[in-house]
């Protein structure tokens, strides 16, 4: 069973290894923060059996818009993000796999922005993750789903020191 978990959580959290360079200690990728206006929100569906164990989509919107509110950090509209420079957004990703009555899950916060590369001849913009922090290590029976709740809150909140650090209020 442990093997299945592990091989699970390898497939949907481990292989997107493209972001490390990303990281969100990383000066740069913080840089990329500074004078956002904003934010629109994405909170990716969440499992439906997750869901039926307690932490739902909704429960994760509500959270994160509050802590975002919260510290001052302005939540886009649809309309408003459209006509923002870069269309900044962050999206929060909670993935699981079940095995018996355990989880393994990976929650990731990040950051998009649409950004035109310089070294090309078109003017054409890419949908880029300009910023992320993830916990890939969690394994929960599923009884206790609910603190993934506590995850997704401690992921937000280091999007919250970073943004501010480069923005303060």
């Amino acid at each position: 069973m442990w093997l299945k978990i592990l091989t699970l959580l390898s497939l949907f959290c481990w292989w997107p290894i493209v972001g490390l360079a990303q990281l969100p200690k990383d000066p740069l990728a913080q840089e990329t923060l500074r004078g956002l206006p904003g934010l629109w929100l994405i909170v990716e569906k969440i499992d439906a059996a997750v869901e039926r164990d307690g932490l739902t989509t909704d429960l994760v919107r509500t959270t994160t818009e509050t802590r975002l509110r919260t510290a001052g950090i302005h939540l886009l509209s649809k309309d408003e993000v459209t006509m923002t420079q870069g269309r900044p957004a962050i999206q929060i990703l909670v993935q699981t796999a079940r095995a018996d009555s355990l989880y393994a899950y990976c929650v990731e916060v990040s950051v998009w922005q649409e950004m035109v590369p310089i070294h090309r001849q078109t003017s054409m913009p890419v949908w880029v993750r300009s910023w992320v922090t993830e916990n890939v290590d969690g394994i929960k029976s599923h009884k206790n789903i609910h603190v993934l709740k506590t995850t997704v809150e401690n992921l937000v909140d280091e999007f919250i020191r970073a943004y501010v650090a480069v923005n303060p209020m």
